[in-house]
């Protein structure tokens, strides 16, 4: 706790060495920090993947949720990632989006969100999705 806000920090590791002579050693980071106020939630996150000199993806994002009322939640997130490794080097991956989230009744509620992204590399592509999802709990 922060006076009115909380404040998670999260972080995991993972290190796998060489299985063989000729593999290369895999590490894998993430960090994350969570602080709620209010009806707002922060969410910033950072990664990173490194296998050897082949892959050195980092990518780093944040999001923000808004609990409006009881049965209204608006959201927003943007996220980058690019490779620093010698295979598809070129590589850049960003996303935004935001999405909005009505509870019809208890155990019943409506989202929609739409998101674009943008990726260069080896590949090139971008668009824009709009989805809506009705979840049902009980």
């Amino acid at each position: 706790a922060a006076g009115d806000a909380t404040v998670t920090l999260k972080y995991a590791a993972q290190q796998t060495g060489k299985t063989t002579s000729s593999a290369t050693a895999v590490d894998v980071s993430s960090l994350g920090v969570v602080l709620a106020m209010g009806g707002a939630t922060l969410t910033i996150a950072q990664q990173g993947y490194e296998q050897g000199s082949v892959y050195d993806y980092e990518a780093s994002g944040a999001a923000l949720a808004y609990t409006v009322s009881d049965a209204l939640t608006v959201e927003m997130f943007t996220g980058e990632t690019e490779n620093n490794g010698t295979t598809d080097a070129s590589f850049k991956f960003k996303e935004t989006g935001y999405g909005v989230t009505y509870t019809i009744t208890p155990g019943l509620s409506m989202s929609i969100t739409n998101n674009t992204w943008d990726q260069d590399g080896t590949t090139d592509e971008d668009g824009t999705n709009t989805a809506v999802a009705i979840d049902l709990s009980f």
